[in-house]
């Protein structure tokens, strides 16, 4: 048993990599934060409930993806403890510390992708392996129960973009484990069926990389004058003051050749961006026609479903320079 801990997080690292295999780090983010664990069990006292918090950390990994539902690999550590006071007089009393290692896939939904606060909800399995210890660290294991387990989260939170590459998440998490257990305690403690984990979950999150928009379109010709300036880096305190500030007042889509969808894809490739922060009133359509970049080009790199942009929502436009 003490080999398959030791290799767990080995194994545990196939489903990120398998996540990066499709398509290297290019439209991935990357999360990593701090939790507060707590549990409820069989030393958990009637009427109580969680009283006693412990530290853990978290990573994680997401495929972005402009579709609602999408997957993501978390992974972890933590502990949590006793949640009772007059504990020499309660069965168990041994258990003080349960330390443990987490890994899973989740399938979250986040309904709103498009505005600053994003919240979701998500499901997932995965395995969890844990080591009842006593006060003085000892390992509690009896040789009746297993200590790498299947192990059942479900989330939810709110994530704030703060900039087009970062954000934070704030999150509840539930788990539920097939196991009473984690504790060392069976059908002797004060609370009957399963033990189970919860937490509270604070990440920093970035986004690496932007999908690449397929290039069907033949080379276009230039389009019409247009004049923002020209940006050779992609640092968005430096371009917010050249942004061109007044939406257009006709935003019907305008031909194929009048954008420059070649320079918008030579743009992405190297890594230029123009950074906006969308007003009332506008579209990507109106976006589009200022920038000279294709609409479905804006709507891909920014995982945009419609054409109507909410107030405050960040984008990265590719800087295509003057016709």
């Amino acid at each position: 048993m003490t080999r398959i801990r030791l290799y767990l997080p080995f194994m545990l690292l196939i489903l990120p990599v398998a996540l990066l295999a499709q398509g290297g780090t290019s439209d991935l983010r990357v999360g990593i934060g701090l939790s507060g664990i707590t549990y409820l069990g069989d030393l958990s006292e009637q009427g109580y409930g969680l009283r006693r918090v412990s530290a853990g950390a978290e990573i994680s990994l997401e495929k972005l993806k402009p579709q609602p539902l999408g997957v993501s690999f978390h992974a972890g550590f933590g502990q949590f403890t006793e949640q009772w006071d007059n504990l020499d007089n309660q069965p168990g009393t041994r258990f003080v510390q349960t330390p443990f290692l987490h890994g899973d896939l989740r399938v979250h939904v986040r309904p709103w992708r498009e505005g600053v606060v994003q919240p979701y909800l998500s499901l997932g399995a995965g395995l969890l392996s844990f080591t009842p210890k006593d006060k003085d660290g000892i390992p509690l294991e009896e040789g009746n129960y297993n200590t790498i387990i299947p192990q059942l989260p479900s989330s939810a939170g709110l994530r704030w973009q703060l900039n087009p590459m970062i954000g934070f998440d704030l999150s509840y998490t539930w788990r539920f484990t097939p196991t009473d257990f984690l504790d060392n305690i069976g059908s002797e403690g004060a609370r009957s069926g399963f033990d189970a984990l919860h937490a509270i979950n604070l990440c920093l999150q970035v986004d690496l990389g932007a999908p690449k928009p397929s290039d069907g379109a033949a080379t276009p010709a230039p389009g019409p004058a247009t004049s923002h300036p020209e940006v050779a880096a992609k640092r968005p305190q430096d371009q917010e003051s050249q942004l061109p500030s007044q939406p257009d007042a006709v935003e019907e889509p305008l031909a194929e050749e009048a954008y420059d969808r070649e320079g918008a894809i030579k743009a992405i490739e190297d890594d230029v961006f123009l950074y906006y922060e969308s007003k009332a009133g506008e579209t990507v359509e109106g976006l589009a026609k200022r920038f000279r970049v294709p609409p479905d080009v804006i709507k891909e790199l920014n995982y945009l479903t419609s054409d109507k942009l909410k107030k405050g929502t960040y984008l990265r436009i590719p800087h295509v320079g003057a016709p």
